[in-house]
C-alpha cells in the first residue's frame, strides 16, 4: 500500500461507536512538556506565552485526529477534550503526592467519600470551607492529615483539591460521552 493510500485510509471517519474511549484525546496526546500541559489545563486551556499557545494548539489538533478518526460531531470532541483537562489534573496531582500515598485508586475512593452536595461545594466553594471535606477525604483514602506538616498543608490541600477537580471532571465527560 502506498504512503498516500495510507494517510487517506486512516484521515477517513469511521462510523461515531459508542464504545470509542473518551480518553482518545489524553491517549493519543504526546506529552513532552508536562508542566505546560498542568498550567494549561488548568487555566481552562488558554495559553498566554508562547509555549503554552503552542500547547494548546496541539491540543486542539490531537482532539481533531480523534474526532476525525472517530466521526465524532462536535459536541463528543468537545466532552473528549474536558476529559483530557480533568485527567491532566488528576494525574498530575497524584504523581506530585505520591510520596504522602496519594494514588489514583486512593484519589478515587477519598471522592467517592463525598456526597454529591459535598463534591458540589468543593467545585464552588471557599477555601475555608474545604478543610472538612479534605478531612473526610484523607479518612476515606487511609492518610492521616496529621502526617502531612503544617509547613506543606497549604499546597498539599490545592493540589488534592485540584485532582479531587479533575477527577469530578472526568467521571462527568466519561459519563456526559457515554450518553451520547
Amino acid at each position: 500500500m502506498s504512503l498516500m493510500l495510507a494517510l487517506a485510509l486512516a484521515a477517513t471517519p469511521m462510523p461515531a461507536m459508542a464504545s470509542v474511549p473518551v480518553a482518545c484525546v489524553y491517549d493519543s496526546f504526546r506529552k513532552t512538556d508536562w508542566a505546560t500541559m498542568v498550567k494549561v489545563a488548568r487555566n481552562g486551556l488558554n495559553g498566554t506565552t508562547a509555549d503554552e499557545k503552542d500547547m494548546v494548539s496541539r491540543i486542539g489538533e490531537t482532539a481533531q485526529m480523534c474526532r476525525v478518526r472517530y466521526g465524532w460531531s462536535t459536541e463528543r470532541m468537545n466532552v473528549a477534550i474536558g476529559y483530557f483537562v480533568g485527567r491532566v489534573l488528576s494525574s498530575n496531582c497524584t504523581h506530585d503526592l505520591r510520596d504522602r500515598g496519594v494514588d489514583f485508586d486512593k484519589l478515587k475512593t477519598m471522592l467517592g467519600a463525598l456526597s454529591k452536595e459535598e463534591r458540589e461545594q468543593l467545585i464552588g466553594g471557599a477555601q475555608a470551607q474545604m478543610a472538612p471535606l479534605y478531612s473526610k477525604a484523607l479518612a476515606a483514602g487511609g492518610i492521616d492529615p496529621a502526617s502531612i506538616p503544617e509547613a506543606d498543608r497549604a499546597a498539599f490541600d490545592e493540589k488534592l483539591k485540584q485532582g479531587l477537580l479533575g477527577l469530578i471532571i472526568e467521571q462527568d465527560a466519561e459519563a456526559r460521552f457515554a450518553a451520547m
